[in-house]
């Protein structure tokens, strides 16, 4: 239960952190932090790496930034730091409950989104 409360906390500051951010919309958070996620879960060494207790947090943050860079080419900053604070926090293993609660906040605002567009274009015409 308390893994879902901090997942719900995680995913609602990433909604707020790109709500209104034009350059960087929570649709594209969102699509980056699966590639992250499928990366993650498609790479039993790095997962093997990044949930060891022994490796520092340094080496972890350094592997994970080369893995991403090299599977997607590049990836936002903010979805870096996230996986960092993850990474810090020790909370990486909640990142599929994290997506599922973005998923969840990312509906009602996509249509919210789509209703907005289809007005303005009747309104227009």
């Amino acid at each position: 239960m308390k893994e879902i409360g901090a997942a719900r906390v995680y995913s609602r500051a990433l909604f707020l952190a790109v709500e209104n951010a034009k350059e960087f919309p929570p649709q594209k958070l969102a699509e980056e932090l699966r590639k992250v996620y499928q990366l993650i879960q498609s790479n039993a060494e790095l997962r093997a790496v990044l949930f060891h207790a022994l490796i520092s947090l340094g080496r972890k943050k350094t592997l994970l930034h080369k893995a991403v860079s090299e599977a997607m080419g590049s990836a936002s900053p903010l979805v870096l730091n996230f996986m960092d604070l993850l990474l810090k926090k020790k909370r990486l293993g909640q990142l599929s409950l994290i997506l599922h609660h973005l998923d969840q906040i990312l509906f009602p605002f996509c249509k919210m989104q789509d209703n907005q567009k289809n007005t303005f274009l009747f309104t227009e015409q």
